[in-house]
């Protein structure tokens, strides 16, 4: 994410016109505004990170519905087969 920083160079320009003039000039509120984009740009981020974290979180429980049904199909496929060859190596040892 590109964060704008036009206001902090109006502050540099500004602190160095100062300076040649001999004079001070009072740039605090330009780098305020600075870190205040920072911080919106950050929140957007973060905003943006949790979406994507719901939307897989909402991803991982549907591909966890669909490895439950086919492991509930593997178990009555196999308990079918064994009833069908009962000296399958599948079989186990009981």
């Amino acid at each position: 994410m590109i964060v704008p920083r036009f206001k902090f160079s109006a502050g540099k320009a500004e602190a160095i016109r100062a300076f040649e003039s001999g004079g001070a000039a009072e740039t605090s509120h330009l780098s305020e505004k600075t870190i205040s984009l920072a911080a919106l740009a950050d929140g957007m981020q973060v905003k943006e990170l949790l979406e994507e974290a719901i939307e897989l979180s909402e991803e991982a429980e549907r591909v966890e519905v669909k490895a439950e049904a086919a492991l509930k199909e593997t178990e009555k496929l196999l308990e079918h087969h064994l009833k069908d060859f009962p000296n399958s190596p599948l079989a186990g040892e009981e």
